[in-house]
């Protein structure tokens, strides 16, 4: 294209390019020579011809060094430049000493189409320790797989146990089961189970047993290394979220499943829990004087040792078996002396009622008299690996038998209500010992137990129980069951495993390939265009797992006439032409940009002239913002905006500015035109508006004056303050000047006034005085002349108005006031419609505006209030009519609604110290523990301030959880909190509106201390446990409470049959016969 050529499209596209410049400055000679210039650089640009190649494509070794649209002739970065520490490396090798920190890579430069490194190239992608596309496969499933495999895809035969998963708070169930399935008795007894035939087992009783049965298979035969115990806890009913005691669980589940093995097809099974696990004891009472023996019998699944100063469990049960002497007042009634007499009484145990199963109960979780809560005993206990009967039976007749310790059952956690179980297992098909934590499973050595402060239930097993018999195998159905699912987990392993191998290859293939074409520079001819964003998903290797190719669409950089835009140029990146046919193997490409098709010279002659324009502008604002630090003073102009003109211009020139000052800056000069914040109505210049603005030349006003709209002009010069602005502010100051002065007599002239003006506003709180006639009048209005008397320039309130006169012609007392007057509810009120005053300053008052009598009263020393109004003459009038009564119950009805049944309202809360009386809400203090000798108070103490907490709650909600609410904000546990309303103990239990409280009301908090009362204890600690009340195991637990008998004299619980009191001989009250 020669110049003939671009002559009259350069000119008719010059004159527009003007036209959009900065018309506003076109008379500026300055500017005008600039825009010549301009044209002139843009006419040298294209003077001389550039050279094609044969196929018509522009030959760039051949252009104009000047011209570059594209960007091609941008600095070519290399490896080095980006990633340092990766080059030297290479070049230096391993190196030893000290590891200095290595240069952080720099990213990719977005407008340099010959950039093609810090696209993530050794940080990321691929490049990863674990590359994203493996990690994306998912875990690895043989991760999961309970035996190992080799390289040769063989098992490795590992005699590891499975884990169970934790369904939330199920670690007490996991511990448990785990103990009951190395069991190898009960584990045949729960395979061989089978219903009988000629009985119809329930269909609950049924599914939980299979639950149980498929829980067992899996564990025994499943390929994973745990398994997901949630059809078995789901048959059960568990909450599966609620913490619980692992020994109350494990009576409860062997009750349960006891009553479950009646119902086998073989007897064997019907008494197999009992058989195992039951033993029994003797209450043997021995009277001194006679030595006549008094035996009760009592059955047992586990013993429950107290570890509370006992070195070890040898030390505790001794002291389980050692004789208590009765005598005194708790001395036994001997039916051969026929007298009470004193006695001793101990447990013994004979070797044939020993269970095989011997469980072991570690009181860890006692109860504290005082705060009737758990807690738990932290005393470490030595564990033996060995019971000898001897040490358990008085005469044991094998001296040499002995139980082996098979299973601990530890609790992980310094408080009873919440914290871990694990297990610690012995596993008699290995002979090994196993630590269980849910899912994990380790193997472990017994020698670890020694004294431990966390077993708190210990199983033994009797040795000869101990023989490892064969193994037995769960029902067909089952084996099928748990040998298809193992044989899909095998497949998923050796699936996952075949892509992770193949993507390791991949992996390994596209980084030689990257090294391969990256290592050369771009050349200047052949190259192609790709989409930056596509070629680092190639650097990455993201496209590597993917199923289908993706697309390199060049579509969106392409101009009108389909070549390359000049100004879209910088999103894509120029590759050489063996790159491209990478890139092209692994994505479908349907436009190709290369170096014979991509240049426009339409387009680029466009862009050019629009970057000339744009450059014109840029130049322009930068001079604008130079004669800012002219020192000629011409005009005056407002600080606020020529400051956020100023912001703005730094800004389109790309100068770094806090976003919120932009934002701020351009709403400012949108909403004002220059000048405008100085100028005054008459549109002078703001008397004492000297801060406020500044001076600058006269080009740059011109320039702004040019390009904005103009507010008011203030030539300094000629410029000063309004005058009319002073003459009215100086009335203004004399108005007020004699306002002021007027008000000073008023309130000097009448005292009365001035001692209303002085007093805060009357509340509940305050004491009003007696025999003396009071004045209501609205709360609003009495505020509004405060404000006015304050301020003179408020505007002064008019006439008094009525505000407790009602639709029949007669007054409504306010709540607040009638609170106040009987000192009741000392609460802070949502709204106060009504003030008291005096007599003598109501009679000011309506000398001062005009007035209707208002509704007045006269509280008397007795209690008892006089109605009326006041006169002006006579003064108080006394109307005993003159309230509606009608009107006041709808108010107090109303109000009693919104009280009772508030929503998300604050309560007030006071702490009190130990020493301190709780007040009773009647105008006097009361001592809940009146009993207690009073601690001196100290003179300080009086001057202590009580906390004071303010509670959101609702009607609804009861005293626990306002206690838990509470909480959050002070140091006081829930459990130790007492709180009173009125003077009484607010129980646990009790809603907040059942107990009377209101919104806003005030309750007053004691910490529960080693002196508070048994009584007081009994009231805030009435919470009953829940524990298993709901679960499907719990059923035996009621129906064997129920059953039972309360002994009166020593309240031992027992059994149904007994017509004798186990512990004290006492015979059964006739009331539970019936």
């Amino acid at each position: 294209m020669d110049e003939e050529a671009l002559e009259p499209e350069k000119k008719e596209k010059g004159a527009k390019s003007t036209e959009c410049g900065a018309k506003n400055i076109s008379n500026d000679p300055m500017q005008r020579g600039h825009e010549r210039r301009t044209q002139m650089e843009f006419h040298l640009v294209f003077k001389r011809k550039r050279s094609t190649t044969k196929d018509g494509g522009p030959d760039v070794a051949k252009t104009v060094d000047t011209v570059d649209p594209y960007g091609i002739r941008s600095h070519v970065c290399c490896m080095d430049e980006h990633h340092p520490s990766v080059s030297l490396a290479k070049k230096a090798g391993p190196t030893t000493g000290k590891k200095h920190r290595a240069p952080r890579p720099r990213r990719n430069c977005v407008d340099n189409p010959n950039c093609l490194f810090g696209l993530g190239e050794h940080t990321d992608g691929i490049w990863k320790s674990t590359p994203s596309v493996l990690a994306d496969l998912g875990p690895d499933p043989s991760e999961n797989l309970r035996c190992p495999s080799d390289d040769n895809n063989n098992a490795i035969a590992v005699a590891r146990p499975c884990g169970l998963r934790n369904l939330g708070a199920t670690c007490y169930v996991n511990s448990m089961v785990q103990c009951l399935f190395m069991n190898l008795s009960f584990r045949r007894a729960v395979h061989e189970w089978e219903p009988k035939q000629t009985q119809h087992v329930n269909a609950a009783l049924l599914a939980q047993m299979h639950a149980l049965q498929r829980l067992f298979a899996q564990m025994q035969l499943g390929a994973l290394s745990y398994v997901d115990p949630q059809d078995f806890a789901a048959t059960l009913e568990l909450n599966n979220v609620m913490q619980q005691d692992a020994h109350e669980f494990t009576k409860l589940f062997l009750t349960h499943l006891q009553s479950i093995f009646v119902y086998s097809k073989h007897r064997v099974h019907w008494n197999h829990i009992d058989t195992h696990f039951r033993g029994s004891m003797h209450y043997v009472t021995t009277c001194s004087t006679c030595c006549a023996r008094s035996t009760r019998s009592s059955s047992y699944y586990e013993i429950s040792l107290n570890i509370k100063g006992h070195p070890s469990v040898h030390d505790s049960f001794q002291s389980y078996l050692s004789p208590e002497l009765l005598y005194g007042d708790n001395q036994y009634f001997c039916d051969a002396c026929a007298s009470k007499q004193d006695a001793t009484r101990q447990i013994e145990i004979e070797e044939s009622t020993l269970p095989p199963t011997l469980m072991l109960h570690l009181m860890r979780f006692v109860y504290d008299v005082k705060t009737y809560t758990k807690k738990k005993v932290q005393d470490a206990i030595e564990i033996p690996l060995t019971l000898n009967t001897r040490d358990l039976v008085k005469q044991a007749k094998q001296a040499n038998a002995q139980y082996r310790l098979v299973g601990v059952l530890n609790h992980r956690g310094s408080t009873a209500s919440a914290g871990h179980y694990t297990a610690n297992i012995f596993n008699p098909t290995s002979n090994q010992w196993f630590a269980f934590d849910d899912t994990n499973v380790e193997e472990m050595q017994p020698s670890a137990f020694g004294a431990s402060k966390e077993a708190y239930m210990l199983i033994y097993t009797r040795e000869d129980h101990l023989v490892a018999t064969d193994e037995v195998l769960p029902a067909p159905a089952l084996i099928h069951e748990v040998e298809t699912a193992n044989a899909r987990l095998q497949q998923d392993v050796a699936t996952h495993r075949a892509k992770m191998t193949e993507l390791h290859e991949l992996v390994a293939i596209r980084k030689v390939k990257y090294d391969f074409h990256f290592e050369t520079p771009v050349p200047e001819s052949p190259f192609y265009w790709v989409d930056a964003a596509h070629l680092q998903e190639w650097v990455l290797g993201t496209d590597i797992a993917k199923d289908t190719a993706p697309v390199m669409d060049l579509e969106p950089y392409l101009c009108e006439h389909n070549k390359l835009h000049p100004n879209k140029s910088h999103r894509l990146k120029r590759v050489s032409l063996q790159l491209y046919r990478e890139l092209c193997s692994s994505a479908t490409t349907p436009i190709e940009l290369s170096s014979h098709n991509y240049w426009c010279d339409e387009c680029v002659v466009l862009s050019q002239r629009q970057s000339l324009v744009s450059l014109g502008k840029q130049e322009r604002w930068k001079r604008n913002l130079e004669l800012l630090n002219h020192t000629e003073e011409a005009y005056l102009i407002s600080r606020k905006w020529v400051s956020s003109w100023k912001i703005c211009l730094q800004d389109a020139l790309a100068i770094k500015q806090p976003g919120a000052k932009v934002d701020e800056a351009q709403e400012w000069m949108a909403s004002m035109t220059i000048n405008q914040d100085l100028a005054c109505s008459h549109g002078n210049l703001q008397p004492k508006k000297r801060p406020q603005y500044r001076s600058i030349s006269s080009d740059l006003w011109a320039v702004l004056a040019s390009e904005y709209a103009v507010g008011a002009t203030f030539p300094k010069p000629t410029t000063s303050d309004c005058v009319q602005c002073m003459d009215d502010a100086s009335t203004q100051h004399m108005a007020e000047t004699m306002a002021r002065n007027d008000r000073n007599r008023l309130l000097a002239e009448k005292p009365a006034l001035f001692r209303l003006f002085k007093r805060q506003a009357s509340s509940p709180h305050d004491v009003l005085p007696t025999d003396k006639p009071l004045a209501l009048v609205s709360h609003a209005w009495l505020e509004q002349w405060k404000a006015y008397i304050d301020h003179v320039h408020v505007t002064a309130p008019t006439s008094l108005p009525n505000a407790f006169q009602c639709e029949h012609d007669k007054c409504v007392v306010p709540m607040h006031i009638l609170d106040q007057i009987e000192r009741r509810g000392h609460k802070k009120q949502a709204t106060v419609d009504a003030a008291v005053v005096l007599l003598d300053e109501w009679n000011e008052l309506s000398q001062v505006y005009t007035a209707d009598a208002p509704l007045s009263f006269i509280l008397h020393g007795n209690g008892d209030v006089q109605w009326g109004k006041i006169n002006k003459v006579r003064g108080f009038v006394a109307i005993p009519a003159v309230r509606c009564s009608v009107c006041e119950l709808k108010q107090e009805t109303n109000q009693l609604a919104l009280s009772l049944d508030f929503q998300n309202q604050p309560v007030n809360i006071i702490a009190l110290r130990e020493e301190e009386a709780i007040p009773n809400g009647l105008g006097t203090d009361t001592d809940v523990a009146s009993d207690q000798p009073q601690r001196r108070r100290s003179s300080r103490s009086g001057r202590k301030t009580n906390p004071t907490y303010e509670v959101c709650c609702s009607a609804d909600d009861t005293v626990s959880l306002l206690k838990h609410r509470l909480f959050e904000t002070c140091d006081t546990a829930p459990s130790h909190q007492l709180l009173y309303f009125r003077g009484e103990l607010l129980d646990n239990a009790t809603s907040l509106k059942h107990a009377g409280i209101q919104a806003h009301d005030t309750l007053y908090l004691k910490a529960l201390t080693d002196e508070t009362p048994d009584d007081v204890l009994e009231i805030v600690t009435n919470e009953v446990e829940v524990g298993f009340e709901h679960s499907a195991i719990a059923g035996h637990r009621r129906q064997s409470v129920a059953a039972s008998w309360v002994c009166d004299t020593c309240t031992l619980v027992n059994d149904t049959g007994a017509g004798l009191c186990e512990m004290c001989d006492a015979e059964r009250p006739a009331a539970t016969l019936l």
